[in-house]
């Protein structure tokens, strides 16, 4: 990479996927030799803390969702008393970033370490999916339109900071809006999902991020009596019918189940469902309500025919026998699954840092440009 460097890596605490794809980079940089120094909140703080990673720990901003949906007023309450706060947080990640000598810094959609950024000079690659709803050219649904001018404007806040190169893993082909400073690249998959032998076991992994007042779905799934189902994310002493097991989250029984299921049925997060397609298994998204990332995604897969989606209200029995009917087309779609992204996101680090930090002020050159789909 040109002499080795010392990186920030700026993590969002929300959710355990997006910590899944940074580790995945970080990890493969740490490998070649260079410094990585994490800032994170929330879920990734937790996990790197228990890799035993150099993180400096910053407030997380969290969605309060319940019964699947985003409760808007009580995000907002919740993030509040942290944002009031933001200055002093920013400083303090500034001062970090100077005493661990950063010379680049990686943003997976991290409010404060992006800010600490522009105030000590460190140029900041974005690489998260976030971006993909102001980077990106895509038909919406008329339904959907607010929903989607209000993520945009949320997107552009956090990630405001101007960078260097934008780098977006998806499993989708879309037009780029500024094809001179974006990337769009496949997913990203951490080793442990690559070291996964699929197989197709009877049970079916289920899965969401928020499980408080969700417990309905349990009934549902209590009633298709021949199905097995492993179920993550629910509290695990709670009754529930004898084809279900209540998991509780950790890395290595989670991934086994996922790579042995015969199909997944969870909320509509990027990671999971790059995930299981990668894993060859289709998918019942239940995107989180308000949350137009997931409708997003939900949207697309379904579109692609990879599965099925239930967008914009609670799932039904019907949706479940329909969904579980249909597992052979969903198959076919998948087909051999996809080449995942690591090695082209690393490609594209180490041409951006060859070119030095005092010469790429301006413009990123690439020989090529846009999406390596294309």
């Amino acid at each position: 990479f040109g002499g080795l460097v010392r990186i920030a890596y700026g993590i969002s605490g929300e959710g355990r996927g997006q910590t899944s794809r940074a580790l995945a980079i970080a990890e493969a940089l740490e490998a070649q030799g260079h410094e990585v120094l994490y800032v994170a909140g929330g879920t990734a703080y937790e996990i790197l803390t228990q890799l035993r990673k150099p993180v400096l720990r910053v407030p997380a901003l969290e969605h309060v969702l319940c019964d699947n949906r985003i409760l808007l007023w009580r995000t907002a309450r919740h993030n509040l008393p942290h944002l009031l706060r933001a200055r002093r947080w920013i400083e303090a990640v500034a001062r970090a970033l100077e005493e661990f000598g950063a010379e680049w810094l990686i943003n997976d959609f991290e409010y404060y370490s992006a800010r600490a950024a522009r105030l000590t000079g460190v140029p900041v690659v974005n690489l998260n999916h976030q971006q993909i709803l102001t980077e990106t050219r895509y038909p919406i649904p008329w339904r959907y339109l607010s929903d989607a001018w209000l993520v945009r404007l949320i997107v552009r806040w956090i990630t405001a900071p101007p960078s260097r190169l934008t780098i977006i893993p998806s499993f989708l082909s879309l037009p780029l809006r500024r094809p001179d400073r974006v990337r769009l690249v496949p997913p990203v998959l951490r080793s442990a999902v690559l070291e996964q032998e699929p197989g197709e076991g009877e049970h079916v992994l289920v899965y969401l991020n928020r499980s408080h007042g969700a417990e309905g779905l349990l009934g549902m799934l209590s009633r298709f009596a021949p199905v097995p189902f492993r179920v993550y994310g629910f509290p695990t002493l709670i009754p529930v019918g004898r084809n279900i097991v209540l998991r509780p989250l950790g890395l290595g029984h989670f991934l086994r189940d996922l790579a042995s299921a015969r199909a997944v049925i969870a909320t509509a997060g990027f990671t999971l469902i790059s995930e299981a397609l990668y894993l060859g298994k289709p998918l019942l998204v239940l995107p989180n309500r308000g949350i137009f990332e997931q409708t997003f995604n939900a949207w697309c897969l379904q579109k692609s025919g990879q599965g099925m989606a239930v967008i914009g209200r609670a799932p039904r029995m019907e949706d479940i026998a329909s969904f579980l009917e249909c597992l052979p087309l969903y198959r076919r779609a998948i087909g051999s699954g996809f080449e995942p992204g690591n090695g082209t996101v690393l490609q594209l680090l180490e041409a951006l840092w060859r070119q030095g930090r005092g010469t790429t002020r301006g413009r990123v050159l690439f020989a090529e440009s846009g999406s390596v789909y294309s």
